[in-house]
């Protein structure tokens, strides 16, 4: 049996030749294995000779294949980068979309079986009775302060305020009470009094709740929507009884706060105002807000000192009630802690003051990111006359009082689901690393028949025959070439 060698061109040499040993066959030698004794021009040639054989990419080995005419080699090499262009361009775009953090909103509407009521606080305009403030010191403060604040002398009035130890007492003691406030209440066929709602002292001032957590009554959930089923109250505004506000408001009757039952309720940046002589429709629908945190949305969480649960708005009120206590060393209107309560020198000469300094700043002071998930209330409100002509006299008569002080005085209100619907809003992410990979794959498939694997052996092409060329380096200074 003849013996023959080949080169790695496939051409016999004489068997005192180097070559590959073969039993009449020309056998391809296994890759980069051919270069070990050979002079090598540069790294590049190792790779150029290696590529058709370690990378598997269709259209590839008539390319790089030294053995094809020049023309055929030179199309494919034109139809194989032209597809490794789309195909990079492809890549480059679907890598800089992946980095934007894509999101989609996806809004349904669905349909409870049974809905949690929210919590309703309702809050006076008037802050302060004329008849517990008319004619003291701080009556005459109040006076000043309303009418001509700019020039009011806060030094003659220090003693008078100093001795006002307490100002969250100060506030629920000459503020109206719920019995004088609340004339008839029902909650479904069930009759309410006093100790169905809650007083609270709020950013507002004084507030009354109903289904109210700290109550210590069960949440309320309802099985059906309409007016059937709703919370319905007359409450009395006592506009005979108001005096001169601190905050400015002129007006007269209710601030209504929708919310989530165990939350904290914003007063002050929330809710629908209620007249006297009016009765005021809230048709209420439930949103429900389940958001992405970052990179592809911005909502988050932290741990709050004095609320069990994060919320932005429990987050904002201990930034400010933090921010108020090291300006002013107390707290005050309900302010957490145990820090001792603010007088009502130091509440109209530094808490206030400072509060708005912090309401000008709170986006530099605070960091309270939107919470993850949130439920909300969106009341649909009409106002209708109330009471009417004609039962103006059968209710005077009743009460024994004046017919006007129903127009003046009077306010009703109602609250109820419109349907028994829940709109849910949730932040979804679009395109994830999967995503990503899957749209990778599919470019290499549809443009240069590859896959994901085959990135790998371009990697691994360059960095064997970079190790080839680094090990045949030493070899090439002491060998002689072998020419053709």
């Amino acid at each position: 049996m003849s013996v023959k060698t080949v080169d790695h061109r496939g051409v016999g040499l004489d068997s005192k030749q180097p070559g590959i040993r073969t039993d009449e066959a020309t056998v391809s030698p296994p890759p980069y294995a051919r270069y070990h004794d050979k002079v090598l021009v540069s790294w590049f040639a190792i790779f150029y000779k290696a590529i058709p054989e370690a990378v598997g990419l269709a259209g590839i080995k008539y390319a790089f294949n030294p053995a094809e005419v020049r023309t055929r080699r030179l199309f494919w090499l034109f139809l194989v980068l032209s597809a490794m262009g789309v195909t990079g361009y492809q890549l480059i775009d679907r890598s800089f979309y992946f980095a934007s953090n894509p999101k989609s909103v996806d809004i349904s509407v669905d349909y409870d079986k049974e809905k949690d009521f929210p919590s309703v606080a309702i809050c006076n305009y008037n802050s302060f009775r004329a008849e517990m403030v008319i004619g003291t010191r701080f009556g005459d403060f109040l006076e000043e302060l309303s009418l001509d604040p700019s020039n009011i002398n806060m030094t003659a009035y220090q003693p008078a305020l100093g001795v006002l130890q307490n100002m969250t007492g100060l506030f629920v003691n000459m503020s109206h009470t719920l019995e004088s406030t609340l004339v008839l209440g029902s909650w479904g066929q069930e009759s309410l009094t006093a100790a169905n709602f809650t007083l609270r002292v709020t950013d507002w001032g004084v507030c009354f709740v109903f289904n109210d957590e700290s109550n210590g009554l069960p949440k309320l959930t309802l099985r059906a929507a309409g007016r059937r089923y709703s919370l319905r109250l007359t409450l009395d505004a006592q506009q005979f009884d108001y005096f001169f506000e601190p905050k400015g408001r002129g007006s007269a009757g209710f601030q209504v706060v929708l919310y989530d039952y165990g939350t904290e309720p914003s007063i002050e940046d929330s809710g629908f105002g209620i007249a006297p002589g009016e009765m005021t429709l809230a048709a209420v629908d439930v949103i429900e807000y389940t958001n992405l945190p970052p990179p592809h949305g911005q909502c988050g969480e932290k741990v709050l000192k004095y609320y069990d649960y994060y919320g932005h708005t429990e987050c904002y009120n201990e930034c400010s009630e933090d921010f108020i206590r090291g300006e002013c060393g107390c707290k005050t209107l309900a302010m957490k802690g145990v820090d001792r309560e603010c007088t009502a020198w130091e509440f109209f000469n530094c808490t206030a003051p400072v509060y708005y300094y912090f309401l000008d700043n709170a986006e530099e002071l605070c960091d309270c990111p939107p919470a993850c998930s949130r439920r909300t209330y969106s009341a649909s409100v009409s106002h209708v006359e109330y009471p009417s002509t004609f039962w103006t006299q059968p209710l005077s008569a009743f009460y024994n009082l004046d017919s006007t002080y129903f127009k003046e005085n009077v306010c009703g209100l109602t609250v109820f689901f419109k349907d028994k619907t829940v709109q849910r809003i949730r932040q979804r992410k679009v395109y994830d690393f999967f995503s990503l990979l899957c749209d990778i794959g599919g470019s290499l498939g549809l443009w240069l028949g590859g896959s994901i694997l085959t990135l790998f052996e371009i990697v691994d092409a360059i960095g064997h025959s970079a190790y080839v060329y680094s090990r045949t380096q030493p070899q090439q200074k002491n060998k002689t070439p072998v020419h053709r």
